[in-house]
């Protein structure tokens, strides 16, 4: 997180001095990684799930070998990171209306639904159930999300309209998170 709150910092600066290609390049990078980092984690969290539930069913198994690798701690701390990075120094200097920082609200929403979508699959019987409305659950990640994407969406509606790409982005995640 502290490497992509850097580049956008340095997107924002390049706007800041009109090299707007420069700093599209940059932003297309961040996504990337960004999408790459959360891709990996999500599937390390499905493979160890089916892993595990595969081991339930199969009687013919003595053991299960599990790399210890947790992927919801390490998305929780990950978004913990990125979230805090909101408040950094340079996003009060640039403001809350400008492109790059509602781009990182995007971004953090993202963060934010993998988690959630990892934890709801993992939250199966009743027990999970009422853990999943807690302040750890599906549902407060789901609505941590929701606030950060309504945030971005509020932001490109007030600068470019309807009619901006990242305003349908936006709704469309919006729409994600009620689901």
């Amino acid at each position: 997180p502290n490497t992509l709150a850097s580049m956008l910092d340095l997107a924002a600066s390049c706007m800041m001095a009109a090299d707007y290609t420069f700093a599209q390049g940059v932003v297309k990078r961040v996504a990337d990684r960004l999408a790459l980092y959360l891709s990996e984690q999500e599937a390390s969290y499905f493979d160890t799930l089916r892993k595990r539930v595969a081991f339930e069913y199969e009687t013919n198994r003595v053991y299960l070998l599990d790399t210890n690798t947790d992927a919801v701690s390490m998305l929780k701390a990950f978004v913990t990171v990125f979230q805090n990075h909101l408040s950094r120094e340079f996003m009060t200097v640039i403001g809350a209306s400008h492109e790059i920082t509602l781009i990182n609200q995007a971004f953090v929403g993202d963060a934010l639904t993998v988690l959630a979508n990892c934890l709801s699959a993992g939250e199966g019987d009743s027990d999970d159930r009422k853990a999943a409305t807690s302040s750890g659950g599906h549902v407060y990640y789901w609505s941590l999300a929701y606030v950060h994407y309504q945030q971005s969406f509020k932001g490109w509606v007030a600068a470019h309209g309807l009619t901006h790409p990242n305003t349908a982005a936006s709704a469309y995640s919006l729409a994600r998170c009620l689901r």
